[in-house]
């Protein structure tokens, strides 16, 4: 039996994520050219009509079949760690009967279709987000809301390197796992830091070798930044605090020691707190000093 920990849920609600994402970019795009071949005159026919509309309706639903297989495989791992499922998948049969619906309504002339077809469009999309909004639904159940958290943490606002991790940090918060999540944003800091030391070496700005940069350790390269004035003498304290704190949460505390793991989780809140703003700071800055 494999047995799944907090960092794989966190992973498998980010694929969700990003499979949903994936079904209304899928489906938007086909109906853009359902719209279009319409508009150019290639439906010659009532069978050109219908192949069309299946290769339609068939994109939809090979893209929801995507995101259920995520879903399985999230309830699969929050089965394993909490004892329950979290996630329902989406339901195909309505979503073919909705298409038919959709489909139906396109059913005039030319120019009745030009006239309608802006208005099919905005009921289509508020179809995806009645498909779609279940699941985040059932996803986000949680005390806190991503507003709460941080209040301008945007996660696209960062490069795309970072972004699986970011959703994993968010995830993970919401979930209530504030040490685990000091695990993930010492991971991104030190990616950062890591891609950032590189460049400077490519840049002949930093007198090391990338086999001698890619050794050190991460508490050597937050005082290797602090000597080169890239990072202040008080950020540099919060980094090495949120390291600290990084390492011990990566060790297991008993259940006996509840008290310890309390006073662990609400120090873990008070680092990310202080540490989190100072991602977008470094990260901004790095972008400014990245090469073109």
């Amino acid at each position: 039996m494999k047995y799944y920990s907090i960092i794989d849920i966190g992973y498998y609600r980010s694929d969700i994520g990003q499979k949903i994402s994936s079904l209304v970019d899928r489906a938007h795009f086909r109906y853009k050219i359902y719209h279009r071949l319409n508009e150019l005159g290639q439906f010659n026919n009532a069978q050109h009509i219908k192949d069309s509309r299946n290769d339609f309706t068939d994109e939809i639903v090979s893209a929801v079949r995507e995101v259920n297989s995520s879903i399985d495989r999230y309830n699969k791992a929050a089965t394993n760690v909490f004892g329950v499922k979290k996630a329902k998948k989406i339901a195909i049969l309505p979503i073919r009967q909705e298409l038919g619906r959709i489909f139906k309504k396109l059913e005039v002339d030319q120019d009745g279709y030009n006239l309608v077809a802006p208005y099919i469009e905005k009921g289509f999309s508020e179809f995806l987000i009645k498909v779609v909004d279940p699941v985040f639904i059932d996803l986000i159940d949680h005390k806190k809301s991503s507003e709460e958290f941080i209040g301008s943490f945007h996660i696209y606002e960062y490069d795309k390197i970072y972004r699986r991790d970011l959703h994993q940090l968010l995830d993970i918060y919401l979930m209530g796992y504030k040490s685990t999540s000091i695990l993930v944003l010492g991971r991104i800091f030190e990616k950062l830091f890591t891609v950032w030391g590189n460049d400077l070496i490519d840049q002949k700005k930093l007198e090391k070798t990338k086999e001698e940069f890619g050794e050190m350790r991460f508490e050597n390269i937050l005082g290797l930044f602090k000597s080169l004035r890239l990072i202040s003498d008080k950020d540099w304290h919060i980094l090495s605090k949120l390291r600290l704190d990084r390492n011990i949460g990566g060790h297991y505390i008993s259940e006996k020691d509840a008290i310890i793991r309390s006073e662990s989780e609400k120090e873990a809140e008070a680092t990310i707190r202080l540490s989190l703003p100072l991602l977008k700071k470094y990260h901004n800055k790095y972008l400014k000093t990245k090469p073109k």
